[in-house]
C-alpha cells in the first residue's frame, strides 16, 4: 500500500475517533444531568412516607379484593392450609396484608381438609391442635362451611383417622353451620358431637368403599349426628339413610343418591317436616308400600314406584319422568296431589294429565318427541290459546330443553296467542327452546320476516325469549343456512342472545 493511501486512511480514522469521542462526550453530559436529575428526585422522595401505592388502599377495599380472591360463594372453591393459595398466601406478603386477613372472619368462613393431599406432619398432634386454634380465631363469630375428604395412605399413621377426625371435631364441632363429609367409615365418632349451628350436612362414603363393610351399619348406624339438628340432609357415594341416627324431625330438605324406593319411602315416613325432596338414581327394588300422605311436601322427583304410593296434597314443583309411567297411575296421582301444583318438570306427559293441571305456572318439558309437539292434536295445538283457553290457563313459563330445532310460523302464533292476559288467563311471560347438542349438525331453522316480525313484537311487549343451544356451550357466532324471502343463504346468527334474533 502506497504512502499517500495510508496518509489517507490514518486521517479518516482520526476523524472518526473525534467523532465517537464527541457522541461520548455528549452522552457522558446526559447522564450526568439525568443522575442529577435522579438524586433531587430521590432526595423529594425522602419527604414522603416510604409505601407501596396498594398499600394506600382504604382496608375496607382491600378487604373485599381479599374476599373476590378466595370466592367460596362462588366458584365453590374453599380455603385450605396450603400456604401458596388464598388466603394462607396472604399471611405471607407483608404485615398489613396479614393483619387485615387475619381481621376478615369471613375470609375464613369455608374450610377443605383432604386427608389425601397434606403433608402427615400437618397431622402431627401439635401442628394440627396449633392450626385449628388460629383458625379458630380468624373465624372469630362467623360461622364455618367445613369438607373433609380423603384418607391417610401411609398404614404407620392410618389409626390416626379417629383421632384426628375426633380432634377437628372438638374444636370446631360448635361453629359448624355446613359440613361436607366423605372419608373412611372408621374415622367416623363412635360417640355424637354438639353441633348446635349445623344445618347442611352432606354425607357419603369414598367410592372405593367394599360394600361388605356396609352391612353392619343398618343394626348399627353411626351416631355421630344423632344430636344434630341439621335442616338439610344428601347422602351420596353409597350412604343411605339407614345407615346414620339423625333428628329426621328437624330435616325440611333432603336428597339422596342411588336410594331404592323402600328408601325413598322411609325418609318420607321420618321426617314429616320436609318441604322439598329430591331422589336421585331411584332404583325400584320394592313394588309394594303401605299408603302414604305427606302433607307438608311442596317439591319433589321420583318415578312411578314411588307415586304409586304417596299423596302430597302441598305439592306446588314435581319432576317426574312421565315417559317410564303409567297414565292412569299418573292420572290418580296427579287427582291426590296437583290440585297445589305449579310447577312441572317432566318428558312428554300425556295431554290428559295436563288437562288436570288447571293452576299450573310454570312447565319444563325435557327431550320433547316431536311427533308430540306437533300434528293437529299435539301439544302446541292444545297450547293455541285461540283454539283451546281452557287448557294451561295459568302458564306463565314454558321451556323445551334437549329438543330439536323447531322454529316456524305455527310455532310463533302459539306464543302470540299467549301474549296477554285475558278472561282470568296468565301471560306468557318466559319461553326458552334449547337445542339438542346432537341435532346441531343438521340444523335448519325457517326464519322468515313474517316470523322476526312475530318475534320482535313479542319481545317488545315483555316477552322473555330465548332460542338457540345451551348457553354454556355457546361460545362464538355460528354460521346456518337461514331462508330470508325469496332466497336462501347463509346468515351469522348471534345464539348468544336472546330474541329477537340478531342478523348481521
Amino acid at each position: 500500500m502506497s504512502t499517500t493511501a495510508n496518509s489517507g486512511l490514518y486521517t479518516e480514522l482520526r476523524k472518526r475517533q473525534r467523532a465517537i469521542e464527541g457522541r461520548i462526550a455528549r452522552y457522558r453530559a446526559k447522564i450526568a444531568d439525568s443522575e442529577r436529575e435522579l438524586e433531587e428526585c430521590l432526595e423529594m422522595l425522602q419527604l414522603f412516607p416510604r409505601t407501596y401505592p396498594v398499600l394506600t388502599l382504604p382496608n375496607e377495599i382491600t378487604t373485599e379484593i381479599f374476599l373476590y380472591s378466595n370466592l367460596p360463594s362462588l366458584m365453590g372453591r374453599e380455603s385450605t392450609p396450603n400456604p401458596h393459595y388464598a388466603p394462607m398466601l396472604l399471611l405471607h406478603v407483608c404485615r398489613a396484608w396479614r393483619a387485615i386477613a387475619i381481621a376478615t372472619p369471613r375470609l375464613w368462613a369455608n374450610l377443605w381438609l383432604d386427608f389425601s393431599c397434606l403433608p402427615s406432619r400437618f397431622f402431627e398432634a401439635e401442628n394440627l391442635d396449633k392450626f385449628l386454634a388460629e383458625y379458630v380465631v380468624r373465624l372469630g363469630a362467623c360461622p364455618l362451611s367445613l369438607k373433609l375428604t380423603g384418607y391417610f395412605q401411609s398404614e404407620e399413621i392410618e389409626d390416626d383417622g379417629k383421632r384426628l377426625v375426633a380432634s377437628i371435631f372438638h374444636q370446631l364441632s360448635s361453629r359448624l353451620e355446613v359440613l361436607n363429609l366423605v372419608t373412611e367409615i372408621d374415622y367416623y365418632r363412635e360417640h355424637h358431637s354438639h353441633f348446635p349451628l349445623l344445618r347442611k350436612l352432606t354425607v357419603g362414603f369414598p367410592h372405593y368403599t367394599d360394600e361388605s363393610d356396609l352391612i353392619g351399619l343398618d343394626e348399627r348406624p353411626i351416631q355421630t349426628f344423632s344430636a344434630a339438628p341439621q335442616r338439610q340432609l344428601y347422602l351420596f357415594n353409597k350412604a343411605i339413610p339407614s345407615h346414620f341416627a339423625i333428628l329426621w324431625e328437624t330435616l325440611t330438605v333432603f336428597t339422596g343418591e342411588e336410594l331404592l324406593s323402600r328408601d325413598c319411602v322411609e325418609v318420607l315416613r321420618l321426617a314429616p317436616s320436609i318441604t322439598k325432596c329430591i331422589f336421585e338414581s331411584e332404583i325400584n327394588m320394592h313394588a309394594d308400600f303401605p299408603t302414604l300422605t305427606h302433607p307438608n311436601l311442596k317439591s319433589t322427583n321420583g318415578s312411578e314406584a314411588l307415586i304409586r304410593f304417596v299423596t302430597f296434597p302441598a305439592l306446588q314443583d314435581l319432576e317426574v319422568y312421565a315417559d317410564d309411567m303409567n297414565d292412569v297411575q299418573l292420572l290418580k296421582f296427579i287427582s291426590r296431589s296437583a290440585s297445589t301444583l305449579l310447577k312441572l318438570s317432566t318428558t312428554d306427559v300425556s295431554l290428559q294429565s295436563l288437562h288436570a293441571m288447571s293452576i299450573l305456572t310454570h312447565l319444563h318439558l325435557y327431550a320433547p318427541n316431536s311427533n308430540y309437539l306437533s300434528g293437529p292434536s299435539g301439544f302446541l295445538t292444545m297450547l293455541n290459546r285461540t283454539l283451546n283457553p281452557g287448557f294451561l290457563p295459568q302458564l306463565q313459563t314454558l321451556e323445551f330443553e334437549d329438543c330439536k330445532p323447531f322454529v316456524n310460523v305455527h310455532f310463533a302464533n302459539v306464543l302470540s296467542s299467549r301474549a296477554v292476559a285475558q278472561d282470568g288467563a296468565a301471560k306468557l311471560r318466559s319461553f326458552r327452546q334449547i337445542w339438542s347438542r346432537s341435532q346441531f349438525h343438521a340444523l335448519r331453522v325457517d326464519y322468515t320476516e313474517y316470523i322476526a316480525y312475530l318475534f320482535e313484537e313479542l319481545a317488545e311487549d315483555g316477552m322473555e325469549i330465548y332460542i338457540g343451544l345451551p348457553r354454556r356451550y355457546v361460545s362464538s357466532i355460528a354460521l346456518i343456512s337461514i331462508p330470508v324471502g325469496n332466497h336462501c343463504g347463509y346468515k351469522l346468527f348471534s345464539f348468544s342472545q336472546s330474541f329477537p334474533f340478531q342478523l348481521a
